[in-house]
């Protein structure tokens, strides 16, 4: 296969990213062959590197199973580079801290939920609230992931405005539940919901397997919670790589932290390259799609 300046460019910095001192920004364009590069990248970094692990983090399954089947067949094997959710390293960091014991339960949060209405509305004088768990399941999920301290109660109230979870007149109420919601969360360490699989390494200081190079995709839309995950991921002395676009930056309502690309480039002193060449589209819609993105 013959590649791109840009894509060579990337290989070559991943090469020899652990001297250069500096973290990466691949600032990846829609249709411009992401995946496919970040593949090359981790078999040229492991095949110069070959006691050195890598750790890719994918944004769903399906992705993540796609890059580890590629990095299978490529002849790496899976204690030397591994793709993952960043979930999956979050149970995994629990796990390391609690034993096997430790495992996923997708009711737990709403269990929970549940439970704090019912004993709401046993109290005389409760106010009224439509919809009540739904509304103290939310907040719980967006403190988590946006590693919002369920002692912060001010934090916690503009959530409630930020993410449109409650009413002015309820959000009070729907807080001091939600607080109380994560501290439950958090009693029980042995069975772990979607979120309490990003925020219990958070909370209770976990640590999670280190690696040398930890590449992050589609970075633009990582939640503060899976931010600091991968961030701690990396040993000392290692570096992290983010592909990242933000302007596809789609899952602020899930309370994606949009900034990262910024701010990394800026505190980390990141090195930036770009990889702008789309391979999926015609001449033509590529042309109108530069008057968005340049």
């Amino acid at each position: 296969m013959e590649w791109s300046d840009f894509q060579q460019d990337i290989f070559e910095a991943t090469l020899n990213i652990i001297d250069s001192g500096r973290d990466l920004v691949v600032l990846a364009r829609a249709g411009t062959g992401k995946t496919t590069v970040m593949v090359e990248a981790v078999i040229r970094f492991c095949r110069a590197h070959p006691d050195m692990k890598v750790l890719t983090c994918a944004f769903n399954v399906k992705n993540a199973r796609e890059l580890d089947s590629r990095l299978r067949a490529a002849g790496l094997d899976w204690k030397q580079a591994s793709a993952r959710t960043l979930n999956s390293a979050g149970l995994a960091t629990c796990k390391k801290a609690w034993g096997r014991g430790v495992a996923p339960d997708g009711k737990k949060g709403r269990l929970i939920a549940r439970r704090l209405e019912e004993e709401y509305d046993a109290r005389r004088g409760a106010m009224d609230i439509a919809g009540l768990a739904g509304k103290i399941g939310k907040l719980a999920t967006m403190a988590k992931i946006t590693l919002t301290s369920a002692r912060d109660t001010s934090g916690l109230l503009v959530l409630c405005g930020r993410f449109a979870i409650a009413e002015k007149e309820e959000a009070p109420v729907i807080v001091g539940l939600a607080a109380r919601a994560m501290a439950l969360a958090a009693e029980d360490r042995m069975l772990v919901d979607f979120d309490d699989q990003l925020w219990f390494p958070h909370v209770f200081q976990l640590e999670p397997w280190r690696h040398d190079l930890v590449i992050v995709d589609e970075g633009q839309d990582m939640a503060p919670s899976q931010l600091e995950l991968a961030r701690k991921s990396v040993r000392p002395g290692g570096r992290l790589i983010a592909c990242s676009d933000p302007f596809q930056a789609i899952y602020g309502w899930r309370g994606a932290d949009s900034g990262f690309t910024d701010r990394m480039i800026k505190e980390l002193h990141a090195r930036v390259l770009p990889l702008p060449r789309p391979y999926r589209c015609g001449h033509a819609i590529v042309a109108e799609a530069r008057e968005i993105v340049p």
